[in-house]
């Protein structure tokens, strides 16, 4: 009983709870399909205790129908997007898109757990590896400018449009030929070259059939249709967002930065949202409704700065006019585009595309250039949608001139065997001969420093030289006045001094008797050639005794009267000497006497007569000896600088003899190798006549390894290509 009355009471409450949830469900519903919300009712905070992320099942959108891949997509694969507003919802298999909050951590449950990272608003909470996967690969972010995605892929518009416009013509002249009914095969191949061919009018640089977008990804696991720009024949695919959105680390760039891609971001609040893969946080771009080829470009060229390389050309060769017209062939070195006459363009040639063979037979000299094969990599190059030259398309190719060219043929006497060989033998001999001339060169340039070092030395002797025979010249001068009136030298006279130790003013006196000198000798010097006799006089001293009458006057003179004088006598005394014998002393030199006083303390020093005499030794002595002295030493000195200089002048002449030599072999050596340059441009010469023959004259074969022989000419654009080698 009780159990039924819980039933009565039960299913009436679970039927009304069941009609409140429908009812619920329904006004829901429309809202989602509505305009969105202003922005200020976005940032609202929610309620206490509110879910950090709002997660609903994609709303249904009726998708117009679809091309190509577009079509195996479902809308329930994609994002669902409220029109103008921010996505939230979640995607297929768990795929969880984050929406922002605005509340802090510390403000309650709303905001718990909530982190703003690097201006990206995120959530800890939800944040999985992908759906139900523990990793998210990733596959490049394309957008296609053509329905034609396989041949895109598969790289078929590298040709000119001109290839295809020849292969429908040769497919329209079979069908008429026939009766004008195609097969199904013919009909395929007639709708997709029509195609292409109206493609290839809208594509960037009328080349680019995808563009690839830098640093932009999507996602392997989501079955995504291709991105394709918007054109008659796929014109309403759904919201752009279900197709054409890509993903990026958001590492790679900030907030302000995505804003000048040129992608449409997801964001709340001015702050960009996104989703979590493999532990990094992606945000998502989309392009906008028209995925115009503008647009595109604009957000392709943005990203690509910087990040795509134009190509630059190292050594090459360019074939004008591959399309029609005689072909004009240019060399170019390091991008710089330069006639083939060109030194640089001459040496490729040489080096790369032919062999030279040299038979010499008895005198005779014969060069001839025999053309080789050589492989090269062919190069289509292109100017991308922002205007940068890049690499389009490449293959490897061969390329072969199909003649030989004579280069010389020249009969060689003796002594100009140097002559002979080929152009790489002269250009080792011609290096050979330099390096040789460079380096005595050097040797020459050693030895005329040595020459100017001698030479200074010579012209200082000669100066010296020059001095000392003026000095001579005086020397002799003065010996010749000397032996006419030659004078007593030291070793001759005698030297008197007044004071002790030589001191006070000195007296010379020569051989010969001096009288009457009164002179006073405390020491003296003596010659080595001379004996000395002097004289002193000795004198007795005793005092004079003597009486001197004085007078005096009695009456002074004022009182009028004369005198009336009287005398005395006053004695007086004065010391008196006397000479009374001569005292004399011999001295015989060579000597020194500093105190004659204690040599010879009973002599008198006070001198009347010196009697000097020449000894035998005396006279043997030269009265001008310094003068012949100073005469023989000057002698001497001249005699030393005229050999220096006699030297220096033989040196000086040996050096320039050795220079003289060297420059000899050095012109011998620039002499060859003027004639071996003159030579070796001849050569060359006959190089490039014969190439620029063999371009006119089409012998000139390209031999592509990969790509059928009538391809070759439609691989670039402007009507060249490049071997690049």
């Amino acid at each position: 009983m009780i159990g039924r009355e819980w039933y009565y009471y039960f299913l009436p409450g679970a039927v009304a709870a069941l009609l409140a949830i429908w009812l619920l469900y329904e006004r829901l519903r429309p809202a989602s399909a509505a305009s969105p919300a202003s922005a200020a009712a976005a940032e609202e905070p929610r309620a206490e205790g509110a879910a950090d992320v709002v997660a609903a099942e994609p709303t249904a959108v009726a998708p117009a129908p679809m091309s190509g891949a577009a079509e195996a997509k479902s809308s329930a694969t994609a994002p669902a997007r409220s029109v103008g507003g921010t996505t939230v919802a979640r995607l297929a298999k768990g795929h969880v898109v984050l929406t922002p909050t605005e509340k802090s951590a510390d403000e309650g449950a709303a905001g718990e757990g909530a982190e703003t990272v690097e201006g990206f608003v995120t959530s800890v909470k939800d944040m999985s590896d992908g759906p139900g996967e523990p990793k998210t690969d990733f596959r490049p972010c394309e957008v296609y400018f053509t329905d034609s995605v396989k041949a895109c892929d598969e790289n078929e518009f590298k040709y000119h449009v001109a290839y295809y416009e020849e292969k429908l013509n040769k497919i329209n002249t079979a069908v008429s030929a026939r009766g004008g009914v195609p097969n199904d095969a013919e009909n395929d191949l007639i709708l997709k070259y029509t195609r292409m061919i109206k493609d290839y009018q809208k594509f960037p640089n009328a080349q680019f059939c995808k563009l690839k977008m830098p640093n932009w990804e999507q996602r392997t696991a989501d079955k995504q249709a291709p991105i394709i720009s918007k054109t008659d024949r796929n014109d309403n695919r759904g919201p752009v967002e279900h197709w054409a959105y890509c993903w990026r680390n958001h590492a790679t760039t900030t907030p302000a930065g995505l804003a000048k891609t040129g992608m449409l971001i997801d964001q709340v609040g001015g702050k960009p949202t996104g989703v979590t893969f493999s532990g990094a946080f992606y945000v998502r771009g989309k392009f906008d409704e028209s995925i115009s080829p503008a647009g595109a470009v604009k957000t392709y060229c943005h990203e690509s700065s910087g990040a795509v390389p134009e190509y630059k050309i190292k050594t090459a060769l360019v074939i004008r006019n591959a399309l029609k017209g005689p072909r004009q062939t240019k060399y170019v070195k390091n991008n710089a585009d330069a006639p083939v006459r060109d030194w640089d363009s001459d040496t490729y040639f040489r080096d790369q595309l032919f062999r030279e063979n040299a038979a010499t037979t008895g005198n005779r000299d014969v060069v001839t250039a025999q053309a080789l094969v050589r492989a090269v990599r062919l190069v289509k190059i292109a100017k991308d949608p922002c205007g940068r030259v890049v690499e389009h398309y490449s293959t490897s190719a061969r390329v072969q001139f199909t003649a030989n060219i004579q280069l010389a043929s020249t009969t060689l006497g003796s002594g100009d065997d140097y002559l002979a060989g080929r152009t790489t033998d002269l250009t080792a001999r011609i290096s050979s001969h330099k390096a040789t001339a460079l380096g005595k060169r050097k040797e020459i340039a050693g030895f005329d420093i040595d020459l100017r070092q001698l030479e200074t030395s010579l012209a200082n002797n000669k100066t010296l030289q020059s001095q000392s025979q003026s000095r001579l010249a005086q020397r002799k001068t003065d010996l010749e006045n000397c032996r006419k009136n030659p004078p007593w030298v030291d070793s001759l006279v005698v030297r008197l001094y007044p004071e002790a130790n030589y001191g006070g003013g000195v007296g010379r006196y020569p051989p010969g008797r001096h009288e009457r000198i009164n002179a006073t000798a405390s020491s003296l010097i003596v010659g080595k050639g001379v004996d000395v006799f002097l004289y002193a006089p000795q004198y007795r001293n005793w005092t004079h005794h003597y009486a001197v009458r004085v007078g005096h006057c009695s009456r002074p003179w004022w009182l009028f009267g004369h005198c009336q004088w009287s005398y005395t006598y006053e004695a007086r005394s004065e010391p008196r000497s006397e000479r009374i014998a001569d005292h004399q002393i011999r001295i015989n030199g060579p000597a020194d006497i500093p105190d004659l006083a204690k040599s010879h303390s009973n002599f008198n020093n006070s001198i009347y007569m010196i009697d000097v005499t020449q000894t035998a030794a005396g006279r043997l002595i030269d009265r001008c000896e310094t003068e012949l002295n100073n005469y023989n030493s000057e002698n001497n000195t001249y005699t030393n600088k005229s050999l220096d200089v006699i030297n220096d002048t033989n040196k000086v002449n040996d050096m320039k003899a050795k220079i003289a030599g060297l420059w000899a072999e050095v012109n011998r050596y620039d002499r060859e190798v003027k004639m071996m340059e003159s030579r070796y441009a001849d050569m060359r010469e006959a190089m490039r006549s014969g190439i620029e023959r063999l371009l006119s004259e089409g012998k000139l074969n390209l031999m592509i390894d990969d790509d059928a022989a009538e391809k070759y000419k439609y691989l670039s654009y402007d009507e060249s290509y490049i071997m690049e080698l």
